[in-house]
């Protein structure tokens, strides 16, 4: 992606920018810690990244496009310059009637999207009436069946941010469709 003869000029600030910039405000203020990790997976994140971090980096495979696979630039073609992004409530407990309840009344004082949560049945996968699921139906979420997800969201308008899929599963459908894709096309999952 960058000529040989970039690289080295972007070295050479770089160097002669901790020397003259970096090193003194180090020396006077130091830093609040001695490494920085990101929050998700503890990778280290180093101070300043350039070009020559990523002079080896493909772009169709390894960056790609918004929109498209590897949806590392985002999951929409024009990310929040359609539309700004909805902040989430995540709500739900009780009954369907109770969680319908409590997402009419968080719309109604300016909530521009809800995530349903459901009870832990519904996250292992248990059915309401299976036995390992006694006692815990409604508890900490919404149980998830085609009843409780239409009174759970009846009568919100479409397009509110009303959102009845765990983003979980999502998240694990779109990857698994990802990794089909790539094995189809021979490259690596």
């Amino acid at each position: 992606m960058y000529d040989s003869e970039d690289l080295e000029r972007i070295r050479e600030s770089r160097e002669e920018w901790e020397a003259d910039t970096l090193g003194p405000t180090l020396e006077r203020f130091g830093e609040r810690q001695e490494q920085f990790t990101t929050d998700t997976g503890g990778q280290p994140v180093d101070r300043l990244y350039t070009p020559e971090d990523v002079s080896e980096l493909d772009y169709d495979e390894d960056l790609g496009f918004p929109g498209e696979e590897p949806y590392t630039r985002g999951p929409y073609p024009t990310m929040y310059r359609g539309r700004l992004w909805t902040m989430r409530q995540y709500a739900g407990f009780g009954t369907p009637d109770e969680t319908n309840e409590r997402f009419h009344y968080l719309l109604d004082q300016g909530q521009t999207g809800l995530s349903m949560a459901f009870d832990l049945p519904t996250q292992m996968g248990y059915d309401s009436d299976a036995t390992m699921a006694q006692g815990e139906v409604g508890k900490s979420g919404v149980h998830r069946h085609a009843r409780g997800l239409r009174a759970g969201v009846r009568g919100h308008p479409a397009g509110r941010g009303v959102d009845v899929d765990d983003h979980q599963r999502a998240s694990q459908r779109a990857a698994r469709d990802v990794h089909r894709r790539r094995r189809q096309a021979g490259r690596r999952p």
